[in-house]
């Protein structure tokens, strides 16, 4: 149905997070090849500034830009929504024994 460059895909992480809000499944953070694990490095902050949206009735990906400071711990949190709000708590930023 799609050609090759017709379409969206995140790239593969692990240890994320996934939360559905109406009929939509919004995933942020986790770990990734080649990540930085220093939490301030640029290239870390700008993986994490954007959030995956996967479209359960069309089936397609898009991307969506954050807003304010992502939390640096990206790998290992915990997540709830709460009346369509979702929350990001917790996590491992990547170096050491540093929980967030």
């Amino acid at each position: 149905k799609y050609g090759v460059k017709d379409y969206y895909e995140p790239i593969a992480r692990y240890q994320h997070c996934t939360e559905i809000v109406e009929r939509k499944a919004y995933c942020w953070g986790g770990n990734q090849t080649g990540l930085s694990e220093v939490h301030d490095r640029k290239e870390k902050k700008l993986s994490l500034s954007v959030i995956e949206i996967f479209d359960i009735e069309t089936g397609l990906w898009s991307q969506q830009n954050t807003s304010g400071h992502p939390p640096i711990g990206v790998s290992g949190y915990s997540s709830c929504t709460i009346r369509n709000n979702i929350y990001y708590f917790g996590g491992w930023c990547g170096h050491d024994s540093y929980c967030h």
